[in-house]
């Protein structure tokens, strides 16, 4: 579904791999101990929104290759990536206070996310179009793995071969 609205491309999350499969890690007690007595009650956790999450502002398809920008205050990060060829692809984070540091590394896997998606670390991502989960591997030591969500509205179409740009 095309949109016009620059604005709205989409929106990308970064996480640790831990914080991902291991929805505790990093959090307050509390927390935790509510959501285990919600579970108890029979209460289903809800899907985190995605209000918060970083805003695309680039978002390109070349040839297969998905590249997806986003920044904040505190840093710039662009994923390329390919659904086709799900190790194929690289990523960097540059994290802007100080002192400034690079973080690069390369793509792993790409899973597309289903449309009625039930996993609730992923089910915030079915409203958009075009969604997929991306994990990384760093290039440096220790070799940060990531998970990064992707969902998409809206995204450039540049042919190689011809120079035509459209919309999708």
């Amino acid at each position: 579904m095309p949109t016009t609205n620059a604005t709205n491309q989409g929106v990308v999350k970064f996480m640790p791999v831990k914080s991902f499969y291991d929805p505790t890690h990093g959090r307050d007690n509390d927390d935790i101990m509510g959501e285990m007595i919600a579970d108890i009650f029979g209460d289903l956790p809800k899907p985190q929104g995605v209000g918060d999450w970083p805003r695309v502002h680039t978002a390109i398809r070349r040839d297969g290759l998905f590249i997806v920008e986003t920044s904040t205050l505190s840093f710039m990060a662009r994923l390329s990536f390919c659904p086709e060829q799900t190790d194929a692809g690289d990523y960097e984070i540059r994290y802007l206070h100080r002192p400034v540091r690079l973080e690069r590394g390369r793509v792993v896997e790409v899973k597309p996310v289903a449309e009625n998606e039930k996993d609730v670390r992923l089910s915030m991502l079915t409203p958009f179009p075009t969604r997929y989960k991306v994990d990384t591997v760093g290039s440096d030591r220790p070799h940060e793995k990531r998970v990064w969500l992707v969902g998409l509205n809206s995204f450039r179409i540049v042919d190689e071969t011809d120079g035509s740009v459209s919309d999708s």
